[in-house]
């Protein structure tokens, strides 16, 4: 179950990052059923966790969890030696600190690019004032957020092949910390 929950979280960033990027673009409302959570999700996060998916099992991802699983099998056997309590040298936190440090990756270009577009509108507003800055501003930060989507998705995907496997090797490692 740990190795599971573990191999997961980098998935689950991508999708934290895909909810963030809806709410900065504007697409908070624009919210889908998803069958995993059972949750209303945005939809940018339902299609950074499906390209998540396709390119997981694109990269043989699957195969890899199942090398995991009879690793961890190797590494405590089903027989005995296991404790129900970690030894010290357990590193949750440095994990959980890698996968939003992964999120964070994934969302900055988008909060940089519209705060940019915020400040632009900020300064038109002062400019002119007889312009209403909100009825532009929505479809300028959509559009914004799907182009800036669509230059960083090549991206994202190069980041994530580059952090899975050791995302699962972490994984193994810290099953070891439930040995006796």
């Amino acid at each position: 179950m740990a190795l599971g929950f573990l191999a997961f979280l980098p998935l689950r960033a991508l999708h934290i990052a895909g909810d963030q990027t809806g709410m900065s673009m504007a697409l908070a409302m624009a919210s889908v059923m998803d069958p995993i959570s059972q949750n209303q999700v945005s939809v940018i996060g339902q299609m950074h966790i499906f390209l998540g998916f396709w390119f997981y099992f694109h990269w043989n991802g699957h195969l890899l969890i199942i090398q995991s699983v009879i690793e961890s099998l190797q590494l405590i056997p089903p027989a005995g030696g296991l404790s129900f309590f970690a030894s010290n040298d357990m590193s949750l936190g440095l994990w959980i600190q890698e996968a939003f440090r992964l999120a964070l990756r994934m969302v900055i270009p988008f909060y940089c690019s519209i705060m940019l577009a915020d400040v632009s509108l900020g300064f038109l507003a002062r400019t002119v004032p007889q312009m209403n800055v909100f009825v532009l501003g929505l479809p300028l930060k959509v559009g914004l957020g799907f182009f800036v989507l669509m230059m960083i998705l090549p991206l994202l995907v190069d980041v994530l092949y580059e952090n899975m496997e050791r995302y699962i090797e972490f994984a193994l490692r810290s099953l070891t910390a439930f040995r006796i």
